[in-house]
């Protein structure tokens, strides 16, 4: 019975993961938009508008890397008590 919950908490980790991971994707693409909205801007305004976007963006990723990383640590420690029984 514990293994069975422990493999249907891998599943819905490995899902998580795959969720931060596109989350990850979104951020970067999202961020080189800024960046090149950011070049193009003439106002001082919508620079620093741009800059604090970008800034966003990286601790969404950061953030959402931790998370997967945190949820793939769980997954292998499951996977050790699945597969040793401890």
């Amino acid at each position: 019975m514990a293994d069975e919950f422990k493999k249907f908490e891998d599943k819905v980790l490995s899902d998580e993961v795959r969720h931060d991971e596109k989350k990850i994707e979104a951020k970067r693409e999202e961020m080189n938009v800024h960046a090149m909205e950011e070049e193009n801007d003439k106002s001082k305004f919508m620079k620093d508008l741009r800059e604090k976007e970008i800034k966003h963006d990286e601790k969404v990723i950061e953030r959402k890397e931790q998370e997967a990383a945190k949820h793939e640590e769980k997954i292998k420690a499951n996977e050790q008590v699945i597969h040793t029984g401890k």
